[in-house]
């Protein structure tokens, strides 16, 4: 899944830590980073809070990746600061 990995990096959250705080895997979190698993939603609500992001924020990042630089612009002339995350 695009910017979770990412997200986790950046927070210098290992794999270890993440699946075990949501009670899974390390093999299963690993495929759902691949998007080659969903996790049930109390599982992902919990995932969102511990990376400290909403959904919303994630559809921002996938966005953001599919941006020109002038939509990525208008987004913050439109005060979506898309940096922030």
């Amino acid at each position: 899944m695009y910017g979770i990995q990412e997200i986790r990096g950046e927070q210098g959250l290992s794999v270890s830590f993440v699946s075990e705080t949501l009670g899974v895997s390390q093999e299963d979190y690993k495929k759902f980073e691949k998007n080659e698993l969903k996790l049930d939603v109390d599982k992902l609500t919990l995932l969102y809070k511990l990376l400290g992001i909403t959904p919303e924020d994630l559809n921002i990042l996938k966005a953001h990746k599919n941006l020109s630089k002038d939509e990525v612009e208008m987004t913050k002339l439109n005060g979506i600061e898309i940096t922030k995350l």
